[in-house]
């Protein structure tokens, strides 16, 4: 396990070493990272208070953040205790990434068997999914965190029904909320949970098999998660909902207790979920819950990449031979007669939550791996095959296994960094040459009312928001932080000066305008998109912009396929008095 764990943490971190480390700084991947090292930023100052609110997230109002508090703690105590917590940042991970072998072993171990456990972490480590791209050295986002919390919520569930011992049942409680102060939208696990607590129940119950403490330990499991996370669910942007799945999953416990025979666990399940079918048709929140359904298992047609749907070619190009052993395995795996229920639905929702949206790889790797390697040496002890062969049979499987990924894995593992230097080189000289924005107060002091902004923004593309927001220190009109905003796309997608300038009107002072090649290029079908218009880009002020054909913005520094335009502001007239 040492090695695997220490090689699986060398593929993401050596590849990634001069794309990260440049020159002294340190260029984290993505777009997000950059807004949680901000974060991060905040409460080193801070600490341990998070930040809830960042005016420079968004030009002009501000914004909520979206993230939650764990990572930042994580990373800014390495800074409150004296050291560069922006490598550590860089570096966590790549470290979350390995640690989740861990609890892999551990559940192919108790499921079925350390040889399953250990090809699993071979295939979690070295497969081209999403989770080697997010724990790649660099990507400082809460992703990989999340995957090793949730496989090792998992882990501790598993050894709670199979050795019916209580101290599972606490474990499970706290990773479940460590999980859930990891990420914004951890109800989904709770929901996974929620549901196989009902099948567990009826299979038990109808089965007539002993529950040894069952809803008493689950009860246990959903109250500390639900403490843990309480001090800051008012701080999210969806609380309705989390409050909502939290209620459901304390309550259900309570009233399945002691509910004996089959007759009345039915009976039991079917009134409450009526109830609850009728109160939230009639409040319409049934719409609330088909969006967060939605929000998980269907990306649609998007322009966010990591949100669009999974097609067999991006499985295959992921997963490979993998993917097959998988739905072999889990086919396979149902026949079993002392099945894990957690495990059979954790993995058949994580697949569907996958081909919705491809984000959800870094999930569904783990059983998808656990899976396959189970399938593996199924194939392998089958009796038509000789013992004496068994493991030259199991080196031919798992050496096709890898070789149909490992172009894949190579890819992945040296992607290149999307920030470049003529980014990096315009956002710092930004940050260094245009007026700090002044800071407006309004509101009444003695009502505590008071609050305050820039009074100016930079106007560019969605996905450079959080760059600007940290490196350039200014806010954005746009940013990931808030995905709805419109004027900057329909600015770009304006046919005159005139109409664009009517576009970003109501946002008060856009100053500046940052551009890169691709916004007139492979990025401009996007701002069509999110604009709502089909302006041709040869009659678009985009492109009438790129060529600093517009009276209102003049192009003022140039630095490789990065452009940075000024506003120019018509000259005030002066009072001889």
């Amino acid at each position: 396990m040492a090695l695997i764990i220490t090689g699986a943490i060398i593929l993401r971190v050596i590849p990634q070493w001069n794309n990260v480390f440049v020159d002294g700084q340190v260029w984290f991947r993505g777009v997000d990272a950059w807004w949680h090292m901000r974060l991060a930023d905040n409460m080193a100052y801070n600490f341990p208070y998070p930040q809830y609110w960042d005016w420079y997230a968004l030009y002009p109002t501000g914004v909520k953040v979206g993230f939650n508090p764990l990572m930042s703690w994580i990373i800014s105590s390495v800074g409150v205790a004296g050291f560069n917590y922006e490598v550590f940042g860089a570096l966590l991970s790549p470290i979350a990434g390995g640690l989740t072998l861990i609890p892999v072993f551990l559940i192919g171990k108790e499921l079925f068997s350390k040889r399953v456990g250990f090809l699993a972490c071979i295939l979690v480590a070295v497969l081209p999914t999403e989770f080697l791209h997010r724990s790649l050295l660099g990507f400082a986002d809460h992703h990989a965190l999340e995957t090793l919390l949730m496989t090792t919520t998992i882990l501790f569930l598993i050894l709670m029904v199979k050795r019916h011992r209580m101290v599972y049942a606490i474990l499970s409680g706290v990773t479940l909320g460590l999980y859930l102060l990891n990420w914004a939208g951890g109800h989904f696990l709770i929901a996974i949970v929620l549901v196989w607590f009902i099948v567990q129940i009826l299979y038990f119950r109808l089965k007539d098999l002993p529950e040894n403490n069952f809803c008493r330990d689950m009860l246990i499991v959903f109250l500390i998660s639900f403490f843990v996370y309480l001090p800051y669910m008012r701080f999210i942007n969806a609380p309705l909902a989390h409050y909502a799945t939290f209620f459901m999953a304390i309550i259900m416990p309570i009233w399945m207790w002691n509910r004996g025979n089959k007759q009345a666990t039915l009976m039991s399940l079917f009134v409450p979920m009526t109830i609850a079918f009728i109160v939230l048709y009639l409040t319409d929140y049934h719409r609330m819950i088909i969006h967060q359904l939605r929000a998980v298992f269907h990306g649609g047609a998007t322009t966010i990449a990591e949100a669009s749907p999974s097609d067999m070619a991006t499985m295959l190009n992921t997963s490979g031979i993998t993917f097959f052993l998988f739905v072999s395995g889990i086919i396979c795996y149902f026949r079993e007669k002392n099945k894990s229920w957690l495990f059979i639905l954790w993995a058949i929702i994580l697949m569907a939550a996958t081909f919705g949206q491809r984000r959800w790889g870094y999930y569904f790797v783990v059983p998808m791996s656990l899976l396959a390697s189970y399938f593996t040496f199924h194939i392998v002890n089958l009796k038509w095959i000789k013992v004496s062969n068994r493991t030259f049979a199991t080196i031919i499987i798992v050496a096709f296994t890898l070789m149909s990924s490992i172009r894949g894995t190579m890819i992945v593992s040296n992607l290149p960094n999307n920030l470049t230097s003529d980014w990096y080189n315009t956002l710092t000289w930004v940050r260094e040459n245009t007026p700090e924005p002044h800071w407006e107060y309004q509101g009444d002091y003695y009502s505590l009312k008071i609050y305050d902004r820039p009074h100016y923004g930079i106007l560019s593309w969605w996905d450079y928001g959080h760059w600007i927001t940290r490196i350039a220190q200014r806010p954005p009109l746009s940013s990931p932080a808030f995905q709805d905003q419109v004027e900057g796309p329909r600015f770009f997608c304006s046919k005159t000066e005139e109409e664009a300038m009517q576009e970003i009107r109501s946002v008060h002072d856009v100053r500046y305008i940052i551009m890169s090649a691709d916004m007139v290029g492979g990025k401009y079908y996007a701002l069509q998109d999110k604009a709502g218009k089909d302006t041709d880009l040869l009659d678009s002020v985009a492109l009438k912009l790129w060529r600093n054909e517009l009276e209102t913005f003049k192009l003022i520094r140039q630095e490789g396929e990065v452009r940075l335009y000024e506003r120019i502001y018509p000259p005030k007239e002066v009072d001889d008095d």
